[in-house]
């Protein structure tokens, strides 16, 4: 982490001097892609990022999937203390913990994705599943094993269910047990109210 800052600082150095002498008045733009799971931005300076850096861009998605034990929302707002399996991570405590830790809020950008994560043989959110849907070609509109395209979603039978608590969504079909986690218009409207009540620098898409 404190090379890190090191690299940052100089290559900040290099761009004002850069810019000094052959874009005079310009502000060239540092930024990062930034982890919001606490087990890895604990470890980085975040104040001293937050003083070198433009824009922190937090990677609020991929909360859970293929690598999880149990189904869960891919990019909830906050935690479910009644289905905790569902909410192992939540963008509202990485958003508080990186601006107390020295993060101005108007540099830190909400990520969010433009995808749905799913789930197959499961009987709903925070529970057991056996694969994931979809599949590399693009012959089922997915790009990666269990990553679907924004655009097919929902999918044609399933239901779409808000979790009111966690402030997520997902789609579930009982014929088929396919569970999909994707954030729809609504939810980026409730991130973006969000964002703005806090004082945040914007938002970001991962598509």
């Amino acid at each position: 982490a404190a090379n890190m800052v090191l690299l940052l600082k100089e290559v900040r150095s290099q761009w004002d001097a850069y810019a000094a002498q052959y874009a005079p008045g310009y502000h060239f733009l540092l930024t990062i892609a930034a982890p919001a799971g606490k087990e890895n931005y604990s470890k980085l300076r975040l104040a001293e990022l937050g003083q070198v850096l433009d824009f922190i861009n937090l990677m609020a998605y991929d909360y859970a999937g293929s690598f999880s034990p149990l189904t869960g929302h891919d990019a909830n707002l906050f935690k479910n203390p009644s289905n905790p399996n569902a909410t192992p991570f939540d963008t509202d405590s990485a958003v508080k913990d990186y601006i107390n830790g020295g993060v101005p809020a108007r540099k830190l950008v909400l990520g969010m994705p433009i995808y749905g994560r799913s789930y197959l043989n499961t009987n709903g959110i925070g529970q057991a599943y056996n694969g994931v849907g979809g599949g590399a070609g693009g012959s089922t509109g997915s790009w990666e094993a269990g990553i679907w395209d924004y655009k097919v979603l929902p999918k044609a039978g399933a239901t779409v269910v808000y979790d009111s608590v966690a402030k997520g969504y997902y789609s579930y079909n009982s014929g088929t047990r396919e569970l999909i986690s994707f954030d729809t218009p609504d939810m980026i409207n409730t991130k973006v109210a969000y964002l703005k009540s806090l004082g945040l620098g914007g938002s970001m898409f991962w598509e």
